[in-house]
C-alpha cells in the first residue's frame, strides 16, 4: 500500500508518462515539467517529433500552448507529451 500523497510513474499508451497519485487520480504534466524532462534526457523538441513522427512545429506550438491539442496532430502531440490525459487510436502501418 501506498502513502497517501506519494506518486508513481506508469506508462500509458506505451508513450507518454503520466503521474498517478495514491488516490488513483491522473495529473497531466505543465509543459514546463516536459521541457525539463527534455533537458534531462539530452533530448530536443525535433528530436521527440522525428521519433513519433510528428512535426517539429506541431510539437512546439502544443508545448507553447498555441494549439490547445483538442483534435487531429495537436491531440496526439499533447497525450504523447504527457500534457493531457486521452487516448490515441492504434495505427496499422
Amino acid at each position: 500500500m501506498l502513502p497517501i500523497g506519494s506518486n508513481i510513474r506508469i506508462k500509458l499508451n506505451s508513450f507518454a508518462l503520466l503521474r498517478m497519485n495514491a488516490n488513483k487520480s491522473m495529473q497531466p504534466k505543465t509543459a514546463a515539467q516536459v521541457r525539463e524532462e527534455f533537458a534531462n534526457r539530452g533530448e530536443s523538441v525535433a528530436d521527440f517529433a522525428r521519433r513519433h513522427d510528428l512535426l517539429d512545429s506541431t510539437v512546439h506550438q502544443v508545448l507553447n500552448g498555441r494549439q490547445k491539442g483538442t483534435r487531429g496532430e495537436s491531440h496526439r502531440a499533447a497525450v504523447l507529451l504527457g500534457l493531457k490525459i486521452g487516448t490515441l487510436p492504434k495505427v496499422s502501418r
